[in-house]
């Protein structure tokens, strides 16, 4: 597969459905690492740096993915009011570049040349200081009635949790990013351009999914995926609200964080949150002010009707449950959100009911991501029993080889 279009319908999944209610994610001990991207449409490498991020999600399945939109790049269209990140923090030399966590790799430049996935590696790889949780992350329109103005006005609420595992010295902050999923390459200011038009391979040497697709990429071949569309710190700050000073082990600190939006603009079904510890600002192109720890969510869609059906989704073992890809050959990558971040047991099971896979994984943070080995399975249908907390859920795939 080679159109993003095409290769993101595992975003799509984890973002399709309308249910609600309370739910929590947490890092659980796990720590993730925030790879912030700098990006734009005027970019003609920067689809490049999309595919580097999206056929590495297995080997980067620790990682929280927040695309900035630089103004140099791409004018108004998908930049964040003053382009905190691309331009007010002096990380960033050339687009597409990567920060990863905000910290500088041997003492060099903050900002990284793709492929990133090592980078990402050896930040996951460290133990964390920091737990993160979000709870509430559902978003309700401010008016019910649809013939008012102001009924296009969505409110979203997040509330945040940074947990010291271990005493700390010094300060820390918190922050909130919004992205976006799926944006439209279609209209003016958010077509994306391309120099790969005559390129065989990638950056990590694999095919190019956008060789000659033209300099301006068509909008059913490329979406704009992971786009940070609000910063709701203080002031929008790039560096937080102060959250904890010396922190002893075991010291929390929750903010509530409240963001109206227009849903004409921005739409809440396709919206993640990003909750994070970071070290506080202003910009330290030496030390990098790192990113401690993050997680992510998507936004839950409250609808004006509400049933008594609409928590069912929050009783399975894992919810946004996305198989990929499905045909499967070598492979099948499953990702979700766990309901509880304990030990988790994946089953394969045959069209004739035989188990013929099980694989456990211990317990950890709320975002599930892992690479299931089907070299073993012969051609067919199978079913994948998630378990987790004491409930399953169960998807299908197909092995095609």
């Amino acid at each position: 597969m080679r159109l993003k279009s095409t290769l993101l319908f595992a975003s799509a999944l984890l973002l399709a459905g309308s249910s609600f209610g309370q739910y929590k994610v947490t890092t659980g001990g796990q720590k993730y690492t925030l790879l912030e991207e700098a990006t734009g449409p005027g970019c003609g490498y920067c689809p490049d740096g999309a595919q580097d991020i999206e056929q590495s999600i297995d080997t980067m399945k620790h990682a929280v993915i927040a695309s900035w939109h630089g103004a140099y790049y791409d004018g108004t269209s998908m930049v964040v009011t003053g382009d905190p990140f691309c331009n007010g923090t002096g990380y960033i030399t050339g687009f597409p570049e990567s920060t990863i966590d905000r910290y500088p790799f041997g003492g060099s430049a903050i900002g990284q040349s793709r492929p990133w996935e090592g980078y990402v590696s050896s930040r996951n790889a460290l133990p964390p200081n920091f737990d993160v949780s979000m709870k509430c992350i559902y978003a309700h329109h401010l008016s019910t009635d649809t013939a008012r103005a102001d009924s296009a006005m969505v409110s979203l609420t997040v509330t945040v949790t940074a947990k010291a595992l271990s005493a700390q010295t010094g300060t820390w902050n918190m922050n909130v990013f919004i992205t976006e999923d799926s944006i439209s390459s279609a209209a003016s200011g958010f077509q994306q351009h391309s120099y790969l038009n005559a390129s065989s391979t990638a950056c990590n040497g694999q095919p190019c999914w956008f060789t000659g697709l033209g300099s301006v990429l068509p909008a059913a071949s490329y979406s704009h995926m992971n786009v940070v569309r609000a910063v709701l710190a203080t002031g929008g700050s790039v560096f937080g609200d102060l959250a904890l000073t010396n922190p002893a082990a075991n010291a929390t600190f929750s903010k509530t964080y409240t963001y109206n939006f227009d849903s004409t603009k921005f739409n809440p079904r396709y919206m993640k949150v990003i909750g994070l510890v970071q070290a506080p600002g202003p910009a330290n192109t030496s030390t990098g002010n790192p990113i401690e720890n993050v997680i992510e969510a998507r936004v839950r869609w409250m609808p004006r009707s509400i049933s008594a059906t609409g928590v069912t989704e929050m009783e399975k073992a894992m919810i946004d449950v996305a198989l990929y890809p499905n045909p499967a050959k070598n492979r099948v990558i499953v990702k979700g959100i766990l309901s509880e971040p304990t030990e988790t047991t994946i089953e394969i099971v045959n069209s004739i009911g035989q188990v013929v896979t099980t694989r456990k994984f211990p317990a950890g943070g709320s975002l599930f991501t892992e690479s299931i080995d089907i070299n073993e399975l012969s051609n067919g249908n199978y079913f994948m029993n998630i378990i987790n907390d004491g409930q399953k859920v169960t998807k299908s795939f197909v092995v095609s080889k």
